[in-house]
């Protein structure tokens, strides 16, 4: 038999959440419609869930984190400035996923322009890199 690797594929998304977050305001300040949004709500036993204002990345899963980064970022740019006003008292991220098959391919790196970017506007990054086991036969 003849095995193949998978690709490897990454996602990213730019989240902004707090326990009174108004989704709503946000997408007023900043003038960016959300891919996904929740106001915060209460669970049946009483638990708090906050509010969640997300934006995806929208290339395709198999170019490089970076790539699915600076979708973000590309998106957010021409409003840096508001952005940056609107998470100063929320928490606000990135959080990113790769998925590796290749034993090879086991890592990834960012630029330091990237670096510098996500710096000034306060948005540290949180990547979840996890093994497909997977093969194509």
């Amino acid at each position: 038999m003849n095995f193949q690797s998978l690709p490897t594929k990454s996602w990213a998304v730019f989240i902004i959440t707090a326990p009174d977050l108004n989704p709503e305001e946000i997408t007023s300040k900043i003038r960016i419609t959300p891919d996904y949004f929740q106001a915060p709500s209460l669970t049946e036993s009483g638990e708090n869930i906050p509010g969640i204002w997300q934006m995806n990345s929208t290339i395709a899963e198999d170019l490089e984190l970076e790539e699915q980064i600076w979708d973000i970022l590309k998106k957010i740019a021409p409003v840096r400035k508001e952005v940056k006003e609107a998470i100063e008292k929320l928490s606000a991220y990135i959080y990113c996923s790769v998925e590796f098959s290749d034993d090879d391919k086991g890592g990834f790196k960012f630029s330091p322009r990237l670096l510098n970017l996500l710096a000034n506007l306060g948005v540290p990054i949180q990547v979840h890199p996890y093994k497909n086991h997977r093969s194509v036969i």
